[in-house]
């Protein structure tokens, strides 16, 4: 989720026949899809906020920053193998795609909560089918509770209702579900939007308090409040206390510094010291409130 594009009218409608072309525009629910295709790229917009980009010709060459990020990571602490992933929010599942071409063998679930967007985009996009590719139609954070314990190798949360993700999964309850869903040697990946009214530093005070291992990726700007933008969480969950977790640290650095875009990197100590006197979320600060309520007073909590 980066970037707010004008709105308009949408020219197509359900029951429609999908073929991938620029200017393709189709409700998928309640959500209206806009697809631009520029040579290879093929760009999703949900909603007008740009959502997901896949490379038609090579869908492991990843378009958006956080995603490249994100698989530096995959690499420094599970270097090689197929995984067994859990992605919290699809979209057109660019991230699973190219890991899924990545990493023969892997097995990764999706959970996407609009049922019509998902067979949409398998539809365009000619996603793999199970065990390869998953797509559960569910709400993310009920998912993550019915997941039994060291299911996966990986957990991706990247969903958004609007600019914003939603309270339950910014908790500290469930940065603490997704450490037990994961397996030992485990990896924990979060987007996270920071500025304009959206602060990061309660997802990452969350992962900081429910994990010993932790790292936060970012852009200088965006971390000092400069402008808009993703930030990554990485956390891990060690194998056994011998491992070498410091190594696999200094290996994402080494990793991120060969990404076309330059990132800064914060370690705990860097990231505590970002954080401040920031606090988790807690479930119980607004799970007994109405949706209004919960996002007037995430609002008030970002603000």
């Amino acid at each position: 989720m980066a970037k707010k594009r004008g709105s308009k009218k949408s020219s197509g409608g359900a029951g429609t026949s999908l073929r991938l072309r620029d200017g393709l525009e189709f409700m998928a629910g309640d959500t209206l899809v806009e697809l631009r295709v520029d040579q290879q790229l093929a760009t999703v917009f949900l909603d007008s906020y740009e959502s997901s980009c896949i490379n038609l010709q090579d869908p492991t060459d990843l378009e958006f920053e956080y995603m490249q990020q994100m698989t530096a990571a995959l690499s420094a602490f599970i270097p090689e193998g197929a995984v067994e992933a859990l992605h919290l929010g699809g979209c057109a599942c660019a991230l699973p795609l190219a890991w899924d071409r990545e990493r023969p063998g892997s097995a990764q679930t999706v959970v996407e909560l609009n049922g019509a967007l998902a067979e949409s985009m398998r539809e365009l996009f000619d996603l793999p089918r199970a065990p390869r590719l998953k797509i559960r139609v569910d709400e993310a954070w009920r998912a993550v509770q019915s997941m039994r314990p060291e299911r996966f190798d990986v957990l991706v949360r990247d969903v958004f209702a609007g600019p914003r993700t939603p309270m339950p999964l910014r908790s500290i309850e469930f940065f603490r579900r997704a450490k037990q869903v994961l397996r030992p040697g485990g990896l924990l990946l979060v987007n996270c939007v920071h500025g304009a009214g959206i602060d990061a530093r309660a997802d990452c005070a969350g992962a900081l308090e429910a994990f010993e291992h932790v790292a936060i990726v970012s852009e200088g700007k965006i971390l000092n409040g400069g402008r808009r933008g993703n930030v990554v969480i990485v956390a891990y969950k060690p194998a056994d206390e011998d491992e070498p977790v410091a190594q696999y640290f200094e290996e994402l650095q080494r990793l991120l510094r060969k990404l076309p875009i330059s990132s800064r990197y914060l370690n705990r100590q860097q990231a505590t010291k970002w954080v401040g006197t920031v606090i988790p979320i807690k479930e119980a600060e607004f799970s007994r409130r109405s949706p209004t309520e919960v996002e007037r007073d995430g609002a008030a909590l970002d603000g």
